[in-house]
């Protein structure tokens, strides 16, 4: 157990960066004996400079507020932080996120989670870190990603990782209280391509300002309807408007600022879709039993590996197209390198004639890039009674 209080803090302001705080902090990570010397290696260097510990004492304010407050780590702020702490970044943002763990295992102590769970939720750091060994040669992170694990909002059960969250897909999803059939629209105001895809996706634009086939959706909700843009089961908006009555046939299930779980793949081992299937049915008992109040409405992911098109480059048995089928598609703004970065270990090709074709995966996808087309994150939505994953 790590010793950690408000008093001790303000005795020793730079605690975190203490050996033995490391060393408790590692029964927790399980950080490989390489990855925890360079990080205790780091933490002197940094204890042992005023200007440096100052500068760690304040990152740790920044993401790790005394009143406890909620905060984003992806404001302007903590950037220019980041910034400051120039080629050293990739240590000090290991070390300033671990300073957060004393008070995330207090709050799992006091809502009964069980230890293994924090254990497996801080297993991503490990991954991280090999990440960033493999591309730079030595041992850190610059993701600050890991802040939701270690702010209560972010746990991994099974396969999957869930993160408490707010719907922001600018989808509406309805559903037909006499039929059940489930209905995906679009917010009205968002500007989408001729091909259904919002305009800017993997950096083309059609802005109809500028003499393209953009179009802006619309949606209306009225005593006579609901009139909208409905989205296909590929994830694409359509043009034509559909026109969903009687009004009181329909309830809304889904939208943006609703309380959701949003579902994160971890970077270790293949996508099995039965122990995803086992995590959804895990996610379901432990945020009831723990979360009683975060009136869950639905499971959300956003990701490359809910690209449709995998439907027509995969065989329908591949992990990843049985994956994305137990989602509700639709379409995400996106530069659509993100896929591209983790199939071919970070790196983009000016001519993909060059990527390797090592793995079947590769060889789909460099041919697949070789003819001109591109990959794409895209969203997905799990209503928590979907038949679709209670099968498996």
């Amino acid at each position: 157990m790590i010793e950690h209080t408000h008093k001790q803090q303000l005795a020793e302001p730079i605690w975190f960066l203490q050996e033995a705080a490391l060393i408790a902090a590692n029964e927790w990570l399980q950080l490989p004996a390489d990855a925890f010397s360079a990080l205790t290696t780091a933490a002197a260097e940094i204890r042992a400079d005023e200007a440096l510990s100052k500068l760690a004492q304040e990152g740790r304010a920044l993401l790790f507020p005394e009143d406890g407050a909620e905060i984003s780590a992806y404001r302007p702020e903590v950037s220019e932080w980041i910034k400051r702490t120039g080629n050293k970044a990739a240590q000090f943002i290991p070390l300033v996120l671990i300073s957060g763990l004393p008070r995330t295992i207090e709050q799992y102590e006091r809502s009964g989670i069980p230890a293994e769970v924090l254990v497996h939720t801080l297993s991503d750091l490990k991954l991280w870190m090999e990440h960033y060994y493999r591309k730079h040669g030595s041992w850190g992170t610059d993701i600050m990603w890991l802040h939701h694990h270690l702010t209560f909002h972010l746990f991994r059960l099974g396969r999957l990782q869930f993160c408490r969250s707010r719907f922001n897909g600018h989808m509406v999803v309805l559903r037909n209280t006499q039929t059940s059939e489930v209905v995906v629209m679009a917010e009205g105001g968002i500007s989408f391509r001729s091909d259904g895809l919002i305009d800017g996706t993997g950096g083309r634009f059609e802005a109809s300002d500028n003499g393209g086939d953009a179009w802006q959706s619309e949606l209306q909700l009225d005593d006579a309807g609901i009139r909208g843009h409905r989205i296909d089961a590929d994830g694409y908006a359509s043009k034509a408007q559909t026109v969903l009555s009687p009004r009181e046939d329909w309830e809304i299930l889904l939208r943006d600022g609703d309380a959701v779980l949003d579902i994160h793949i971890a970077a270790d081992g293949k996508l099995d879709i039965r122990e995803s299937a086992e995590s959804l049915r895990e996610a379901g008992s432990f945020f009831a039993r723990y979360f009683p109040e975060g009136g869950f409405r639905a499971y959300v992911c956003t990701s490359w590996l809910l690209d449709s098109q995998f439907r027509q480059l995969l065989a329908p048995t591949q992990n990843i197209v049985q994956f994305l089928n137990g989602f509700r598609l639709f379409p995400s703004v996106n530069d659509g390198t993100e896929g591209l970065k983790r199939i071919f270990d970070g790196q983009l090709y000016a001519d993909w004639a060059d990527a390797p074709q090592d793995t079947s995966l590769r060889r789909i996808v460099r041919q697949h890039m070789m003819g001109g087309q591109g990959l794409r994150d895209m969203g997905g939505v799990i209503l928590p009674d979907d038949a679709v994953w209670q099968q498996l």
